[in-house]
């Protein structure tokens, strides 16, 4: 079972929302500003209280992009027979739905949606591999299954300390690579 987080994994939440801060703001942000997994910590003010006001809006999740070749690889997987799952964290119940819709919108089949947990705590759900961009939860899932595989995306605050193995990937098409060579004894 692969597990995947949503924001900043499926979906390009930090992308988008630095999209509609440039449009709200005259002062326009860039993605190197972000330089820690929370938003707020490493922004202006005002900044961090629109994030904070945009997070909290479902019809933001519902709006997102899929980050470029998400969408096809995880269908990819489902379609020869790599279950997947995907994992994380709303707020709300609101949220939550947004997301369901999100998933439902780009995985028409409802295979995906129908396998969503809502959670904080990931490590809590049994994988063979998580696929998440915060740090936190590579490493609370590494200490909890110290065999499962373990990915990011490389995002601008993501550590050069993970837990050991964990592949630091540029882009999906690395990852899909990856889910390949991982799950390569289990397809055939």
């Amino acid at each position: 079972m692969v597990l995947i987080d949503m924001d900043n994994t499926l979906a390009d939440l930090a992308g988008t929302w630095l999209h509609r801060w440039g449009t709200a703001s005259s002062s326009p942000l860039s993605l190197s500003t972000i330089h820690s997994y929370r938003i707020p910590r490493c922004v202006p003010t005002a900044a961090a209280q629109h994030f904070a006001a945009t997070i909290r809006d479902p019809e933001f999740f519902r709006m997102l992009p899929p980050l470029p070749g998400a969408i096809e690889a995880v269908s990819t997987w489902l379609d020869i027979g790599i279950p997947c799952r995907i994992v994380t964290d709303a707020p709300s119940e609101a949220i939550a739905e947004a997301k369901t819709d999100w998933l439902n919108q780009y995985f028409p089949d409802g295979r995906l949606a129908a396998t969503m947990v809502n959670t904080s705590e990931k490590w809590r759900i049994q994988g063979s591999a998580l696929i998440d961009d915060a740090p936190q939860n590579l490493w609370a899932y590494h200490r909890h299954h110290r065999q499962a595989w373990l990915a990011t995306l490389v995002w601008p605050y993501t550590p050069s300390s993970l837990p050991p193995g964990t592949l630091r990937a540029l882009d999906w098409s690395a990852l899909d690579r990856w889910i390949f060579r991982v799950f390569s004894d289990r397809l055939y």
